[in-house]
């Protein structure tokens, strides 16, 4: 990676620390700098400010989170060969590397701490939380109807639950600092109850 790049990247991951630590309105760019073992003043030749910073982490976020989903047509093929609860583990985020969940959970807390108050975090939230993880999810039901592995039925409100209980487990997560075997543990708990009332829902076509 050329120098220049890499020290965007740098700075870039030194500000999530850093907002997700102290928060985006009490850091500063000299304590990211720090953090990076430039000059402040250097900060400005990859970013303008402090606001530029973090539209580039939201945009990062946008972009990356729901791609940690496994394809619909993954989870098809998944049905036929494996228990349900380990197909039910497939419809919600897993992160394949430590590093990835660890930044993604940083800048969860950015966005969960600023979504009450900052209209861009307000919108990265219902998008990431929300708006792609619906669309994902009625896809993914849709298909398995269509291509007749499950019976037909009203989805929505299982993809309510599913939503509901991914959000609230990232925001208990990110808030307290869950590492990934944590967080596993509490995602299993939810997806095996998931999984028993689809189960005893006898949605599944000769499962």
């Amino acid at each position: 990676m050329p120098r220049n790049k890499l020290t965007k990247k740098k700075i870039f991951l030194a500000a999530v620390d850093s907002f997700a630590e102290k928060s985006f309105k009490h850091c500063t760019m000299q304590e990211v700098a720090d953090k990076v073992n430039i000059k402040a003043p250097s900060i400005y030749k990859h970013f303008a400010n402090k606001k530029e910073i973090l539209t580039e982490i939201f945009e990062y976020y946008k972009d990356n989170l729901n791609k940690q989903r496994l394809p619909a047509e993954k989870v098809i093929e998944a049905i036929d060969n494996e228990p349900l609860g380990k197909v039910f583990s497939k419809l919600f985020i897993t992160f394949e590397t430590e590093d990835e969940y660890t930044i993604m959970m940083k800048i969860s807390k950015i966005v969960i701490d600023m979504s009450y108050k900052n209209k861009d975090a307000k919108k990265v939230f219902q998008i990431v939380f929300i708006d792609e993880p619906t669309k994902y999810l009625n896809d993914v039901f849709t298909k398995l109807i269509n291509s007749g592995k499950i019976k037909p039925f009203d989805y929505e409100s299982l993809t309510f639950q599913i939503i509901a209980f991914s959000r609230m487990m990232f925001e208990i997560c990110a808030l307290n600092g869950c590492d990934r075997k944590e967080m596993d543990n509490k995602y299993n708990n939810g997806i095996a109850m998931l999984a028993s009332g689809f189960e005893r829902a006898d949605l599944v076509v000769n499962k």
